[in-house]
């Protein structure tokens, strides 16, 4: 695994796939969506509660902190995954860019 960090407001990279900070703008868990803000001040991008990476019931809370990929096709403001800072395989990718 191979980390690049980038300056602020830039994704991160882990194995050329770059990694976008963001903060959870509203989550509806009896429906399994909601939107996430990117730090970087582009467009809202919407996440499913599938594509939260964990196991069991995932569920986002309003003014978390996380990472997220975007959709591989680029067409569409849509997280491909999205992982909570506080999950330990990631927090330090989080701890590395702030």
């Amino acid at each position: 695994m191979t980390l690049t960090s980038a300056a602020a407001g830039s994704p991160t990279s882990v194995d050329s796939v770059p990694w976008f900070h963001g903060v959870v703008a509203w989550f509806d868990a009896r429906k399994g969506f909601g939107i996430i803000q990117p730090s970087d001040g582009s467009g809202p991008v919407f996440i499913e509660f599938s594509r939260i990476d964990g196991c069991g019931y995932r569920v986002l809370s309003q003014g978390q902190q996380v990472l997220f990929t975007r959709d591989a096709d680029g067409r569409h403001s849509e997280a491909a995954l999205a992982c909570p800072a506080g999950n330990l395989r990631h927090e330090t990718w989080l701890d590395s860019t702030t």
